[in-house]
């Protein structure tokens, strides 16, 4: 071996466990930031996780994201959060402009988020999701099901029928009135303490027609729905509307 190429191969060895090194200080300062609260670290935080994770997966085949996944998962998804909580790999907010290349990932499944984007920039959003999807990919998306919930509060305000009990949620409802229970599925409760802007808030109402109908404006086809036993996570029981749709070429 000449001094030339061992020369060479000692500098890659450096390079590379400089390179370690780098990574393992990064992993652990997003370690240590995660739970920031000054805005200053807060912001670090963001986008050293983002940062580090962009890089780490854009690379990999068969790609899916996983919008708004709470304190539960699915495993083989990266994740993307408004929130610190649960695993985590990008903090973005998903009703503004996703920070990944077109046609990245191969699946996006979104359940109960939909409904936190206000009613009017739905399709505008829906394209941003379309623009990160390859051609060929696929979203399911998962909402509360806006008429049936309308329809059960006036059969239960007219006397026709109870079927909102079919639902047994009854947040802040210990009474079981049909019209809080409604107000509750419409639009949520926030953080429980009525704070304004809390991303808990529902801001939007769905039929499967008036999805199904985002869906195509946004760039999507094939839309049909969804069994309820193809909930891949938290399934939020009666009042699940599910929709998938196939990502039509550019």
């Amino acid at each position: 071996m000449t001094h030339a190429r061992r020369k060479e191969l000692l500098v890659q060895v450096v390079r590379r466990f400089t390179t370690l090194a780098q990574r393992r200080r990064l992993r652990q300062s997003i370690v240590a930031l995660r739970n920031a609260t000054n805005p200053a670290q807060k912001l670090a935080y963001k986008w050293l996780l983002n940062h580090v994770n962009l890089r780490r997966n854009r690379r990999r085949s068969n790609r899916r994201l996983e919008i708004g996944p709470g304190h539960t998962s699915l495993v083989g998804f990266e994740t993307a959060n408004i929130t610190v909580v649960g695993r985590l790999d990008y903090l973005v907010d998903a009703a503004k402009p996703l920070p990944f290349r077109d046609a990245e990932f191969d699946l996006i499944y979104a359940s109960h988020i939909l409904e936190h984007v206000p009613w009017y920039r739905t399709v505008d959003v829906l394209r941003e999701w379309a623009r990160v999807t390859r051609p060929g990919g696929r979203v399911e998306i998962w909402v509360p099901d806006g008429l049936k919930i309308a329809k059960a509060f006036v059969d239960a305000e007219s006397g026709a029928a109870n079927d909102f009990r079919l639902d047994g949620w009854y947040k802040f409802n210990p009474n079981h009135d049909p019209c809080v229970w409604a107000n509750g599925r419409m639009f949520s409760y926030g953080d429980g303490a009525g704070t304004k802007g809390d991303p808990n808030w529902h801001l939007a109402l769905f039929s499967l027609r008036h999805l199904s109908q985002c869906l195509r404006e946004a760039g999507f086809g094939e839309i049909v729905e969804l069994p309820r036993d193809a909930v891949r996570g938290d399934d939020h029981g009666w009042i699940n509307l599910g929709v998938t749709g196939v990502r039509l070429e550019l």
